[in-house]
């Protein structure tokens, strides 16, 4: 009976394994590949910002990925069109987000550098 039920599954995960998936389509409304990088790392630099301080986006009911698409004059719609379009080739998804990794370490080594900054103003005029 284990062979059997073995010997099905096989068969099953051989024939829903083999199907055709269909490329995505180009998009009618292509967004260049440097605006998805700007577009991209805006989502995932607020993303961080969220996380970081969460709790005052969430009681200004603060609808930031709304606010990037808007910025971009896109929709949803279109976003997750392009981002389908574009990510379905390996080689170009990583060399997009090599770009986005790129410029959120810069980011973050000037916000790190304001913060030491920051921090030694605050000790210099901490009281003795």
């Amino acid at each position: 009976m284990k062979h059997l039920v073995a010997l099905f599954l096989m068969v099953f995960l051989v024939i829903t394994g083999c199907q055709n998936i269909e490329e995505a389509p180009k998009p009618d409304s292509l967004i260049d590949e440097e605006t998805m990088v700007n577009l991209l790392f805006d989502l995932h630099y607020t993303d961080a910002i969220q996380g970081y301080s969460g709790t005052k986006f969430m009681q200004r009911d603060i609808k930031v990925n709304k606010l990037i698409l808007k910025k971009y004059n896109i929709d949803s719609l279109t976003f997750v069109e392009n981002a389908n379009y574009y990510f379905e080739d390996a080689e170009r998804n990583e060399q997009i987000y090599r770009e986005v990794l790129e410029r959120l370490e810069a980011k973050k080594a000037v916000n790190d550098s304001l913060l030491r900054k920051e921090k030694e103003v605050e000790k210099a005029n901490a009281l003795p």
